[in-house]
């Protein structure tokens, strides 16, 4: 879906982690106030089902797959979205970074 080009669109935002949990509910809440959302996750299946979960209920919604973990598949989930749906307005950052993810300080 091409969110740029949605009528009454108020901004763009992408939810990562949005497959289930904290994320998805984000997501889903947001999409309900009238933001056009991205979702962003691993599991394809679960983000298409969010994604006909929110259009049914009369938002708007994509799903990119996408592993935060890995910094080239993040850079490229942003430069589609940013150049088929207009700027970012904000990043709701859920996805999970496992223990060997985070640096230690």
């Amino acid at each position: 879906m091409d969110l740029a080009h949605a009528e009454d669109v108020t901004s763009v935002t992408i939810v990562t982690g949005a497959s289930s949990g904290l994320g998805r509910q984000i997501a889903m809440s947001l999409a309900a106030r009238g933001d056009a959302v991205v979702v962003v996750a691993r599991r394809r299946e679960l983000l298409d089902a969010l994604v006909q979960e929110i259009e049914a209920a009369g938002g708007r919604a994509r799903a990119i797959t996408c592993d935060v973990t890995d910094p080239e598949q993040v850079s490229r989930a942003v430069a589609l979205v940013e150049s088929t749906d207009g700027p970012i307005e904000r990043l709701v950052s859920c996805g999970r970074l496992g223990a060997r993810q985070v640096p230690r300080v």
